[in-house]
């Protein structure tokens, strides 16, 4: 999982992740397979990597709600980062929204994935049930 605070190998001593020290590269992939808009779920986020099929036409994936994340994330701190790796397979856009809790912080033009296309959802958690969301 992404967000549990995962250890870092410096000089062969372990140490927790911190900002700047990048993606968790040890990822697993889930697959969201609507016809139409979805959520991306937590558990979605948690594996790093979610590849998109199954939009027959443009659409809007929106993010779980900051609460849901939380629950799946409890050792989260204020400050702490995480990136997920969005890849969207099919040959229409989508469009990135939030749910509850969720900031975007780029501007709406960046929150579109263009088709056959990925972006990196950056996550920051700025408090109890928030987090603001670089869509890059």
């Amino acid at each position: 999982m992404i967000p549990n605070r995962s250890n870092i190998y410096d000089s062969g001593m372990a140490r927790v992740a911190r900002k700047g020290d990048g993606p968790n590269l040890n990822l697993g992939a889930s697959t969201l397979t609507t016809a139409g808009a979805g959520t991306l779920l937590a558990a979605l986020l948690s594996t790093g990597l979610i590849l998109r099929t199954g939009p027959g036409g443009a659409f809007a994936d929106t993010i779980d709600t900051a609460a849901n994340i939380d629950a799946a994330f409890p050792n989260l701190q204020v400050g702490d980062t995480f990136d997920v790796f969005y890849s969207c397979s099919v040959a229409f856009a989508s469009t990135i929204t939030a749910a509850a809790g969720i900031t975007l912080k780029t501007a709406a033009a960046n929150n579109v994935v263009a088709a056959s296309t990925g972006r990196i959802l950056h996550f920051e958690k700025t408090g109890a049930g928030a987090y603001d969301l670089y869509v890059i």
